[in-house]
């Protein structure tokens, strides 16, 4: 945000500021297209995850972690367990 915002606009009041901050943080999240979601905006990859799970309760399906249906992921150990006896 510093390098975006902050640091290319003079403010007067703190009212300003956060009307202007408000106003590019905005547009950051729901118009400017990221490369690693897929060059789409973080709003529409919201947006187009909820419709995904409401159209999966309406099929009825069971939704699940894919570490849950799968096992864990590969490289992926399950935590150590404290084995010692008591003394």
């Amino acid at each position: 945000m510093r390098g975006g915002i902050l640091n290319e606009e003079m403010f007067r009041t703190l009212t300003e500021a956060r009307v202007v901050n408000n106003v590019w943080l905005d547009q950051y999240n729901n118009l400017w297209p990221r490369c690693g979601l897929g060059m789409r905006a973080p709003a529409a990859l919201a947006a187009e995850a909820i419709a995904e799970l409401k159209e999966g309760e309406r099929e009825g399906v069971a939704l699940e972690t894919n570490e849950t249906q799968t096992g864990p992921k590969p490289g992926r150990q399950p935590p150590a367990r404290n084995h010692r006896k008591p003394r």
